[in-house]
């Protein structure tokens, strides 16, 4: 396998194989339902009550998962409905980067009713992919590859996140941050 220009130059290697994750008070860990599902779900820590969009312009409210992970260098982790959500006409989606701070998701209704949720319902799944970024591709075997490339089959629980360069800065701290005027 070439890895020739995947990965960046100038970056400490990291090769601890697990995804780190922190449960808030009220949060409830995430799991993999079944050992050979892509994602880990995420449950609503309380109850949620999503009502319909009114148009494409309506805003969007964020709702905390009460749960932070922590996935491994050269992994990014993307937030995708689970099928159930589609049925109810919920889209969630969302990009996890070296971020530690509270997930939150945002959650589109485009049914013509309030949807309704309790504490414990999984609504979303969050499923790591290998994208190599923050790597640096001369000190990396094809052993280190292979380390990298399991770690999404372990997880563990830990008090508090260690810190990154990003830290808990999310929704459009890079100066993205765009606002709709109306």
């Amino acid at each position: 396998m070439d890895l020739t220009g995947f990965f960046n130059l100038g970056v400490v290697l990291d090769l601890r194989n697990e995804i780190l994750i922190e449960v808030m008070e009220n949060g409830i860990m995430p799991i993999r339902a079944h050992n050979d599902d892509g994602g880990f779900d995420l449950f609503f820590p309380n109850v949620v009550s999503i009502p319909p969009m009114n148009d494409r312009y309506s805003k969007l409210d964020k709702i905390g998962m009460k749960v932070k992970i922590l996935l491994p260098l050269g992994w990014t982790g993307f937030i995708r409905p689970r099928s159930s959500a589609y049925l109810n006409r919920l889209d969630v989606n969302g990009t996890i980067d070296r971020y530690t701070g509270e997930i939150h998701l945002t959650v589109h209704n485009e049914a013509t009713c309030t949807f309704v949720a309790d504490r414990g319902h999984a609504i979303a799944q969050l499923i790591p992919v290998f994208t190599g970024a923050g790597l640096c591709k001369d000190d990396l075997t094809i052993d280190d590859v292979l380390t990298l490339l399991t770690a999404t089959n372990k997880i563990r629980q830990v008090d508090k996140l260690p810190e990154t360069s990003r830290g808990d800065k999310g929704y459009g701290s890079t100066g993205n941050n765009m606002e709709r005027k109306t």
